[in-house]
């Protein structure tokens, strides 16, 4: 974590700079840095600033402090220096001479380091890489060398005495052999050119400082330090230009073309000129070391120091400038080129916009609570209990008593008051109109189409030129209003403290809310200023720049301005513009933006993947697979992003992992995904630093989690293959075994249907025996013996009355015989057909039996045969059943036979039976096998009203047969 310190560092430009501060932040070891002890401060190509320590070194994004130690592969912890190769490799200059770079998120150490041992000597190395030649360049003391991309090391010797340069991979190397006897006469060899130095006689604190000598390379000349001197070589000569206060350990230029010379325990100071003349300083590093100066492409100073770490200076241009604790500011305001302040000591002062001059100064005897320019110049100010007013040579006009929080000027060119107890009313002149007591206490109010729109301690109401109430709007009974502004005819901007601004219809009341929730960055408002299409807000993010056209199309497009760009705090609670320049007061003093500044685009901080965790496995940037598969039961996925940003750190993300779902907000930067279902993913990231535009990052994934064996789509195709396989089988199987039991079932029926059919001939052909037996045998003796009998009785018992009783006796008897004949065997279904055959038995039957019995008859008759027979039976048992079982009073028989079917409709309204429970006896069971045998069909319906048949018979040749 990162504590910003804001210190008064004094800058004097010339003599007649007027002193001034910068916003710095310090990092040291309670910020995160491995040592307070730092050499140099590197930004590479990709923008992270690399700082060397003597504790190993630290990559930094803005956010967060990477630091590596020896344990992650750096070769010694002390590091002084960097330099970067054509590959992006990151070369790191250590104590001991052995040498390691960073290249894809790994240190890694020079593999030929041992050669390099064998020559140090306690010395410290200069050297140089060349990628394109995988070779090194170095001087040792008075050793120069080479060594290939296979170690073949070439050596040479130097003086071994003086100062060495030598031009090498478009930069150079330097050593020095051994230091002078004396602060006089220095020999210096630049490219195998020898030169004789006299050095200055200009003394310092540590004359017996015998450090390493810098060099750089500054407007087309070489330029090297020694002790306090500095020299240049501009080919042909070498000349002493500067000396300096302090033995010199490090020079520097900037991206602005600076050079800055860094003192051993005396600070450091920059030109702008090859003259030397004008140089600036910063006071407050005047006792520390200061090893090195970098300006990083955001124009924000990085000075490192052997005793406080490190110190960032957002910006240079920004001049702050601090105030007393008693001398609270209550008002600001600006006319042209002029900045107008009063403040809580009751002073009201005006400081030229440009050079900070104070114009006027005035004192008066209570603390200044509110003031006001009007459009003529009219000064308004509330002090205690007086309304003053100042003509444009600031001398008091006029006096009035009364209280006045708040002015507004009207379109007619009056003056509005508000205060604690009442309202007053000026016109242009400064004379008072009216004043009316309205009790309540208005943070601010504006008058907007002839109508006053009042903030109270809270809410806001809206009241007529009278003061005549007309609303009041209950969505804003919760807000702190701070203040208004007119943004067209009938748009409002309504500012608060807490709850961002709100932009207000005054026709409709329509109102669109923005705060850190909804499209903006900051909830507590507390100023706005408008100068041309430009809307400044003073808020406690910093200063926010609107662009009034975007605003209005309810799309703020802003830029923002705070403490990490180098204001003097966030808290801004007063703004004012004179000549383009922006002040911004906060309670502990004022920033001054520049114009220049102001024009500047302010860049966006850059995303990049930190790193990326599948599972147990860990990715750089460089080795992310390009297909990603994960197994579904281990589906664990992290992923780390930064942003590189040193004056932007406030940014929001936002992530999905596919298209179709909707976005997830987050200020967090590591991203954690497990359990996750199997399907194809596409990791998506985006961040905003303003709550409104969104930025693609780039930092994009796509992976799949596959599912389990058993539910991959050739598992479960072969599995449904198997599956139905085996259903066909199965059904294959039980088909074959159904086919089989059927015709065992078709041969067991064939069979029983002619054991049936075989049965029922028998039977006939048995009644028919026995019928005939019975007529033609028993009926034939019965009659001869009767005969005979009557015959002898008639001679021997004529007259007698017994005879005729025998004799009856004998003729019933008959009678019986042929009744049972006939019922064995009908004749008239041999002689007449089945429907006579049925009609004479019916008749009879209803006779003997005393019973109505109904027969229809429709269609064609049968002729004797099977068939005919069946029916017969079928119809004698159904009517015996009805009469004995049933205990039928009716039977209707219907019969329709037709060239191919004979339906047959029996009905009786008998007591009925449950066929379910009914065990059926021999003469419903003949039925059934008799219709069976002629491929019919019976429906038994029963109830307690009677039973009912319906009997469907194929008429075809076999059952004619």
């Amino acid at each position: 974590m990162k504590y910003p310190l804001f210190i008064a560092i004094l800058c004097a430009y010339s003599s007649s700079t007027l002193a001034q501060s910068f916003t710095f932040y310090n990092y040291s070891l309670e910020e995160g840095l491995p040592s307070s002890e730092v050499y140099q401060a590197y930004q590479d190509k990709m923008g992270f600033i690399w700082f060397g320590t003597d504790n190993g070194v630290v990559r930094y994004d803005g956010n967060e402090m990477h630091t590596f130690h020896v344990k992650d592969g750096l070769s010694d912890p002390v590091v002084f220096g960097f330099q970067e190769d054509d590959n992006d490799r990151i070369w790191f200059t250590t104590y001991s001479g052995k040498l390691s770079y960073y290249e894809k998120g790994e240190i890694k150490k020079y593999k030929f380091n041992d050669k390099i041992s064998k020559i140090m000597e306690n010395g410290i190395i200069s050297f140089t890489y060349s990628s394109e030649r995988n070779e090194l360049s170095f001087m040792v003391k008075h050793i120069v060398g080479k060594i290939d991309s296979l170690g073949v090391m070439e050596i040479d010797s130097v003086k071994k005495n003086g100062l060495h340069y030598f031009s090498t991979n478009n930069t150079g190397i330097l050593a020095e052999t051994r230091a002078p006897r004396n602060n006089k006469k220095y020999k210096v060899t630049i490219d195998k050119k020898e030169f004789d130095l006299s050095l200055s006689s200009r003394p310092f604190t540590l004359d017996n400082y015998n450090g390493r000598s810098r060099f750089v390379h500054w407007r087309d000349k070489l330029y090297l330090s020694i002790k306090n001197n500095i020299f240049v070589y501009n080919g042909n000569t070498v000349e002493r230009v500067y000396s300096g206060d302090a033995p010199i350990i490090s020079l520097t230029v900037d991206r602005d073309n600076n050079l800055w010379i860094g003192y051993i325990n005396s600070g450091l100071e920059s030109f702008n000129n090859d003259k030397f003349i004008n140089s600036r300083t910063l006071s407050f590093f005047k006792d520390k070391s200061v090893t090195s100066v970098l300006q990083d492409n955001q124009k924000g100073l990085w000075i490192t120091t052997l005793e406080r770490g490190i110190y960032h200076i957002p910006n240079l241009v920004i001049k702050n400038h601090e105030l007393t604790e008693d001398s609270k500011i209550i008002q600001v305001s600006s006319i042209g080129d002029s900045v107008f302040i009063s403040n809580q000591q009751g002073v009201l002062e005006i400081l030229h916009g440009v050079t900070r001059q104070n114009l006027w100064h005035k004192e008066l005897n209570s603390p200044v609570q509110a003031f006001f320019i009007s459009k003529r110049n009219k000064i308004f100010l509330y002090s205690d209990v007086h309304i003053y007013v100042l003509n444009s040579s600031l001398n008091i006009e006029k006096t009035y008593t009364g209280d006045a929080l708040t002015f507004a000027e009207d379109a007619y060119g009056d003056i509005w008051t508000f205060g604690n107890q009442s309202t007053n009313r000026f016109n242009s002149e400064g004379e008072r109109l009216s004043r009316i007591i309205l009790p309540l206490r208005h943070r601010a109010f504006i008058l907007h189409d002839s109508l006053f729109f009042l903030a109270g301690k809270t809410g806001l109401s809206i009241r007529n030129k009278n003061l005549k109430i007309i609303k009041s709007l209950e969505e804003f009974s919760d807000y702190k209003i701070t203040g208004f502004m007119t943004l067209a005819d009938t748009l409002l901007m309504v500012n608060t403290m807490g709850s961002g601004f709100t932009l207000l219809n005054t026709k409709t009341f329509k109102h669109q809310k923005f705060d850190v929730e909804n499209n903006f960055i900051a909830n507590n408002i507390y100023t706005a200023v408008k100068k041309d299409s430009v809307l400044w807000l003073g808020t406690e993010a910093g200063i926010v720049r609107l662009n009034t056209e975007s605003l209005l199309k309810k799309r703020p497009v802003y830029s923002r301005w705070d403490k990490k760009n180098g204001l003097i705090s966030n808290d801004i609670k007063f703004l004012a513009i004179a000549k383009q320049n922006v002040w911004a007061f906060s309670d502990n003093g004022y920033s001054i933006i520049p114009n220049e500044l102001l024009k500047e685009q302010q860049k966006n901080p850059t995303p990049y993947l930190k790193r990326l965790v599948l599972n147990d496995s860990v990715f750089s940037k460089n080795e992310v697979p390009k297909t990603i598969k994960l197994p579904h039961d281990k589906t664990s996925v992290g992923i780390q992003v930064g942003y590189l940003s040193y004056k932007n750190q406030n940014i929001k993300s936002r992530y999905r992992l596919s298209k179709s779902t909707p976005w997830e907000y987050t200020r967090e930067r590591s991203f954690q995904f497990t359990s996750l279902a199997p399907a194809s993913y596409s990791f998506e990231l985006e961040y905003s630093t303003d709550n409104i535009h969104w930025i693609p990052t780039k930092i994009d994934f796509n992976f799949v989690v596959t599912p389990p064996w058993w539910k991959l789509w050739y598992f479960q195709v072969g599995l449904t293959l198997l599956l139905m396989s085996m259903i066909f089988l199965y059904a294959w199987f039980q088909i074959k075994n159904y086919q089989q039991k059927n015709r065992l079932l078709n041969l067991v029926n064939t069979q029983q249907q002619k054991l049936v059919h075989a049965e029922i001939n028998i039977t006939e052909r048995e009644r028919k025996r026995i019928a005939k037996e019975l007529h033609d045998g028993v009926g034939t003796s019965i009659t001869a013996i009767k005969l005979g009998v009557m015959s002898q009785l008639t001679q021997h018992l004529q007259g007698n009355p017994k005879i005729l009783e025998i004799e009856n006796q004998f003729q019933n008897t008959l009678r019986e015989i042929k009744d049972i004949a006939y019922d064995l065997t009908p004749p008239d279904l041999e002689r007449y057909g089945l429907f006579t055959a049925i009609n004479n038995y019916v008749n009879k039957v209803s006779s003997s039996v005393g019973k109505e019995i109904r027969v229809n008859i429709f269609g064609n008759d049968l002729p004797e045969g099977e068939m005919a027979l069946s029916v017969f039976r079928v119809l004698q048992e159904l009517i015996s059943n009805s009469l004995k079982h049933a205990e039928a009073t009716e039977i209707s028989i219907t019969i329709n036979s037709f060239n191919d079917l004979m339906s047959i409709i029996f009905e009786d309204n008998g007591k009925g039976f449950d066929p379910s429970t009914v065990e059926k006896g021999l003469g419903l069971t003949n039925i059934e096998s008799r219709i069976q045998l002629l491929n019919g069909t019976i429906l038994l319906e029963s109830t307690h009203y009677g039973v009912s048949y319906l009997i469907d018979i194929p008429i075809n040749e076999n059952n004619l047969d």
